[in-house]
């Protein structure tokens, strides 16, 4: 691969016809329209002390380093090393106490900038909220059900994911359920009790197995509404036999009290 590094602005096409007027850095594979700009890049990427003018740039990152925390106790931030794509030269460099500030806080100058965020169970830093973000789906555990209501909790491991889910779903810790992860826990009763029902059956007597599939729940029925009066509507023989009949089924009703009206409330749901 080559690159061409001129002060126009052409295409590749057209800088590659004319490379052999170019300045070249042959270790590199880098072409230079001119010399002047081949010493402007050498110094960018050279590792320059900026408290030390008369003092020749360093080769490598780490004797700059060095050299900032031996001679002038000062420090540069790990995190923006690692992760922040600029020249040393635009790097920021901090005292002790700066640098923690820097780090938790954020800079004095930059009110931008609000610090590196912090993994309260691992106690490490990163970069930004993205890559702390990134360290928590990847190396910690996160609740699903609440995940999908809006709610963002993160849990060190799976145990203490797992008290959660008993504390606030429905978590199966039956037989081999015990011991698996996600797939033992649902968000409502009726999943569990079919999950169990499922999976777990098989040491129960028939009529234990059917006790099981069974869910009782208790259902309200709004009463029906009463026909409004000088609605035009009209009235045929059918209708006042209806109405007879529904006289007789209502004085049934009276005598046998509110037995019917109670059992219609309850319903029993197997499941299968």
């Amino acid at each position: 691969m080559q690159v061409f590094i001129a002060k126009e602005h052409t295409t590749y096409v057209k800088l590659a016809a004319r490379k052999s007027s170019f300045v070249v850095d042959k270790r590199q594979h880098i072409f230079y329209q001119r010399k002047e700009i081949q010493m402007r890049v050498k110094e960018l990427l050279g590792h320059r002390c900026q408290f030390c003018p008369d003092r020749p740039p360093d080769r490598y990152f780490d004797r700059l380093r060095d050299h900032m925390k031996r001679e002038h106790e000062k420090f540069f931030c790990d995190l923006c090393v690692a992760h922040l794509q600029k020249f040393s030269c635009e790097l920021k460099v901090y005292s002790r106490p700066d640098l923690a500030r820097h780090r938790r806080i954020g800079d004095a100058d930059d009110k931008s900038y609000k610090g590196h965020p912090l993994c309260e169970f691992c106690d490490h830093r990163y970069l930004d909220n993205d890559e702390l973000h990134k360290h928590l789906r990847k190396d910690h555990f996160w609740c699903h059900f609440c995940e999908r209501d809006g709610s963002q909790d993160y849990y060190p491991n799976y145990e203490h994911l797992r008290v959660h889910f008993r504390d606030f779903h429905f978590l199966c810790e039956e037989d081999d359920c015990v011991h698996e992860q996600f797939t033992s826990v649902f968000r409502t009763k009726v999943d569990l009790q079919a999950h169990r029902a499922a999976k777990h059956s098989g040491n129960l007597t028939k009529a234990q197995a059917r006790q099981a599939r069974q869910l009782d729940i208790d259902i309200t029925f709004a009463p029906r509404p009463r026909p409004q009066a000088n609605q035009g509507s009209v009235l045929t023989g059918r209708d006042f036999v209806e109405v007879r009949a529904s006289d007789q089924q209502r004085g049934k009703r009276e005598k046998g009290g509110n037995r019917r009206d109670k059992a219609n409330r309850l319903v029993t749901i197997i499941i299968i």
